[in-house]
């Protein structure tokens, strides 16, 4: 029985034992802070229905055309035709440039129907004197050495009276005034034409102007209706009916110009021009003009060669035309 009660006793101190050694705090243990993870960023999912195409958000530009290619203009030949556009516009650009010792003695008279040989130098004016006769045009031509480019000037009077008239000196009237007929429209050793008329008898002042740097010889020309000449082919007034025709037959003198003028008498007609090689072959048409103006055309050839001008009333009415061929045949 004691001995009983001796091993319960045993087992309740070793339980109250125990029971106290649990209530007893702990001693602390501190712990390594766990790092810190990045906040994960989630990936944009597809959208759920994507569109069957995407618009572009600006319109592409056109595309750029390809530029035409350049046009060669043609470098004229020997056998070249040119044809002269008797017209008011544009202006031929007049040079500045003139003789210092040009004065009234330097004008030199000469007379219809005869070529004038001249010598003219670089930005010069050459000027010329000729007896006009009221209502009769006169027609005025210059040919020159192949290297000098030449224009031509019309004044309707005596050049020294017109500047008094207009207190000038020659010379400002030559550089600033507007002359009754100018032509400058051909190259270097091409021919420059010119047909006017004066509404009075008395002086008609034709000029010959140069270019830049251009020197040599010309020789000028000026016929009209009353005056013969060795160098004119044909020099008729003719009539003709509306859209009538009439054509004349020329040879050149070896390689020396030939050249046609049809003048209207009245203001209301209009003339051409064709100007073909005897074998029918057309070289040129001159219909540049309206009514009441001139047209002429020219050819300068290597050897003699036969041509066919062919005249024409284009107006709507019958009329008088003044007809004029010139086979120049004058040596420099």
């Amino acid at each position: 029985m004691k001995k009983r009660f001796f091993v319960i006793l045993a087992t309740t101190l070793f339980l109250s034992g125990l029971l106290a050694a649990c209530e007893t705090e702990p001693d602390s243990v501190a712990l390594a802070p766990l790092p810190t993870l990045a906040a994960t960023v989630p990936l944009p999912l597809p959208p759920t229905n994507p569109p069957a195409t995407l618009e572009p958000t600006h319109t592409p530009p056109p595309p750029t055309e390809t530029p035409a290619p350049p046009t060669e203009t043609a470098v004229p030949t020997e056998t070249s035709v040119v044809s002269f556009a008797a017209t008011d516009t544009p202006t031929p650009t007049r040079l500045p440039g003139i003789l210092p010792t040009l004065t009234p003695t330097a004008m030199t008279p000469m007379e219809i129907g005869q070529g004038f040989p001249g010598e003219i130098g670089s930005n010069e004016f050459r000027i010329h004197l000729v007896e006009g006769v009221a209502e009769q045009a006169i027609f005025a031509a210059v040919r020159t050495d192949p290297t000098v480019d030449v224009g031509l000037l019309i004044f309707d009077g005596n050049i020294n009276e017109l500047a008094k008239e207009s207190e000038q000196s020659v010379q400002d009237l030559l550089i600033t005034a507007k002359a009754d007929r100018e032509a400058n429209f051909n190259e270097a050793g091409l021919m420059e034409t010119l047909a006017f008329t004066p509404k009075e008898d008395g002086d008609v002042t034709i000029v010959v102007t140069s270019s830049a740097g251009d020197e040599g010889r010309y020789r000028l020309y000026a016929f009209d209706a009353a005056s013969a000449s060795p160098n004119v082919v044909y020099n008729q007034t003719v009539e003709l009916g509306s859209e009538q025709s009439t054509a004349v037959s020329a040879t050149s003198n070896g390689g020396k110009p030939v050249v046609a003028f049809i003048n209207p008498l009245d203001s209301g007609l209009d003339g051409q021009v064709v100007l073909s090689q005897d074998n029918g072959i057309v070289l040129t048409t001159s219909n540049y003009v309206g009514a009441g103006l001139y047209e002429s055309a020219f050819h300068q050839p290597r050897t003699t060669t036969g041509y066919a001008f062919s005249f024409t009333n284009l107006s709507g009415q019958a009329g008088l035309f003044q007809i004029l061929v010139v086979a120049m045949q004058d040596p420099f």
